[in-house]
């Protein structure tokens, strides 16, 4: 497996170490996996990929860099760029190199919307790519790019996208996996945090029509309700407008509401703000999902957000890798000149990596010193990969696209929260590991 080398980070591991396969394959000593079979590749349904001996591996990225989403996609692209540089085994600046070819990224905006996101696969299949590393939001994927993308069997993996759907039996497209985790887990978690630290009886939850937070509340509503919790009550909202489901809610006067956001929701910050105009919301907790989790909730929210709390993949667990202190933040602020913030750069990285991973793998070198790779049998190495020590965790790929088969969850107190406005390595309140299996009915 592509991973950290052992020499650099002494939790990390790989099945042949960056540095050694980059010093073979530049002598001549190696190739590739299956460099050895015959010239004439195997017929694959979807084609076989060649790269000429000067052409470079073209990666998509469809990720959205500007709009909604922005704050989260940049920061998963300079991860690409950063797993691009360390092919060589270090984070230099200077690109390295995949089974001695240059990789070239195309990048395309996804909008953070379902037309970005099937707009943005129709122009990244004009060009002969890899695979492409995408999207941010789970809307510009979901019957968008991941059906355009399955349809020419290119594979997208994603960095950040959390729906459930996206890897539900009946919804799931083959040629799609992620590397965060499924918000459902972060529900369940949340319940578990409201039970255990707030000691909070009765719940609401409110969630968005806008994508996807109907799982994760309905985790919450499960795992609530089986810690001997009461639901007091649950309301839909649409498109930021969150007075009229707090007063819904708020009629109950529960302990706590849960506010399962889209995965990017700047407009939340005005939830706390609205609450506090709510009589049967006076002394009631408030926690936001992942959505809420970035600066435009402190900023949005203000004085009304300090108290509340905002859950999240814990970035402890990441931050306190060694590779991670001692290799990676370091370059990224040297590359772009502030630190990350929040994970979704790690989750880009290891997008990435888990690609040129399976990349290495899956292409023959023909006799003419050109790569060929099919589409399938890149589809099943990436399937394949297992136990992969990256750099948010360990990954596994289950055969619905789900990589992260266990999540560690964090819910943080405003205004201590590891984000632009808050505190840097700020430490959460609660934090709970929960697995896949866990949801199972």
């Amino acid at each position: 497996m592509r991973g950290l080398t052992r020499s650099e980070a002494g939790l990390w591991k790989r099945a042949g170490t960056v540095l050694a396969l980059a010093a073979l394959v530049a002598t001549g000593c190696v190739g590739p996996r299956g460099a050895d079979s015959p010239s004439t590749p195997a017929v694959d349904p979807f084609g076989n990929l060649r790269i000429g001996t000067d052409r470079p591996i073209e990666i998509g990225t469809l990720l959205a860099t500007s709009g909604q989403g922005a704050a989260l996609g940049v920061q998963s692209l300079r991860g690409v760029q950063l797993a691009v540089d360390y092919l060589d085994g270090k984070l230099d600046g200077t690109p390295g190199k995949l089974l001695g070819h240059d990789v070239q990224l195309l990048s395309v905006d996804e909008g953070c919307n379902p037309e970005g996101g099937r707009a943005g696969a129709d122009i990244l299949t004009s060009a002969p790519i890899a695979g492409v590393i995408g999207t941010t939001c789970s809307t510009a994927a979901l019957g968008a790019a991941d059906a355009a993308l399955a349809s020419k069997g290119i594979m997208l993996v994603s960095p950040t996208d959390t729906a459930p759907e996206l890897t539900a039996a009946g919804s799931h497209e083959p040629f799609y996996v992620r590397v965060a985790p499924n918000a459902g887990i972060q529900g369940a978690v949340v319940a578990d945090f409201a039970r255990e630290k707030l000691d909070a009886s009765t719940a609401a939850t409110l969630e968005d029509r806008r994508a996807s937070a109907g799982a994760p509340a309905a985790a919450f509503r499960s795992r609530f309700l089986d810690r001997d919790g009461t639901m007091a009550g649950s309301a839909v909202i649409s498109e930021g407008d969150y007075k009229q489901g707090l007063a819904q809610v708020g009629a109950a006067r529960p302990d706590v509401v849960y506010y399962a956001a889209p995965e990017v929701d700047p407009s939340c910050g005005l939830m706390p703000r609205d609450a506090e105009r709510v009589p049967g919301l006076v002394g009631t907790a408030l926690v936001s999902s992942g959505g809420c989790f970035g600066p435009p909730y402190l900023l949005a929210g203000g004085p009304a957000a300090v108290g509340t709390y905002v859950a999240g993949p814990d970035l402890t667990t990441i931050e306190m890798g060694e590779f991670y202190k001692d290799s990676f933040a370091p370059a990224y602020v040297e590359q772009f000149g502030n630190e990350p913030q929040g994970p979704a750069a790690a989750y880009g990285f290891d997008a990435a990596s888990v690609l040129f991973d399976a990349i290495v793998r899956t292409a023959k070198t023909r006799d003419d010193g050109s790569l060929s790779m099919g589409r399938s049998a890149l589809r099943e190495a990436i399937y394949a990969t297992s136990d992969y020590v990256g750099l948010t965790g360990t990954l596994s790929c289950t055969p619905l696209g789900d990589c992260v088969p266990s999540a560690t969850i964090a819910v943080y107190r405003v205004p201590e929260v590891p984000m632009t406005g808050g505190v840097t390595g700020a430490t959460p309140v609660y934090s709970e590991t929960k697995s896949l299996t866990d949801l199972a009915p």
